[in-house]
C-alpha cells in the first residue's frame, strides 16, 4: 500500500475508532474490531521508515483529536517528549478520552507499553 494511501486509512480508522469508543459506545465488537483494524494500520505506518515517521508527526497537527492521539500514542516511543506534551493536554479533557489519555501515560510510564508501542 502506497504512504498516502496508509495515512488516509490511519485518519479514516482512528476516527471512526475513536467515535465507536468515546461517543457511540454501543456495541463493543465493532469498537473492538476498529481497534485492531487502527492499531495494525498506524504500526504499519509506524515501520515505514522515515517517511511513515515523519506521516506519524504530520497527523500530530491533524484537526481531529482521535487521530493526533493515535499519532501521539504511537510516536512515545520515538518522539517521547513531542507525543507526551500532547497526552498530557489530551488528558485533562473531560470523560473516557481524557480519563484514557491518562491512563495511557500511567502505563507508559510504568513500561507497560514499550513493547506493545516500540
Amino acid at each position: 500500500m502506497n504512504l498516502q494511501k496508509l495515512v488516509s486509512q490511519c485518519v479514516e480508522y482512528a476516527e471512526k475508532h475513536g467515535v465507536a469508543a468515546y461517543e457511540v459506545v454501543t456495541n463493543y465488537r465493532n469498537t473492538n474490531r476498529l481497534y485492531d483494524k487502527t492499531y495494525t494500520l498506524f504500526k504499519e505506518l509506524k515501520s515505514s521508515g522515515r517517511e511513515g515517521l515523519d506521516a506519524l508527526r504530520n497527523l500530530l497537527e491533524h484537526p481531529n483529536d482521535y487521530v493526533r492521539a493515535k499519532a501521539a500514542i504511537f510516536l512515545l516511543s520515538v518522539d517521547t517528549d513531542k507525543a507526551r506534551k500532547i497526552l498530557e493536554e489530551m488528558s485533562n479533557r473531560p470523560g473516557i478520552f481524557g480519563f484514557s489519555m491518562s491512563m495511557t501515560l500511567k502505563e507508559w510510564d510504568k513500561g507497560n507499553l514499550t513493547d506493545y508501542l516500540g
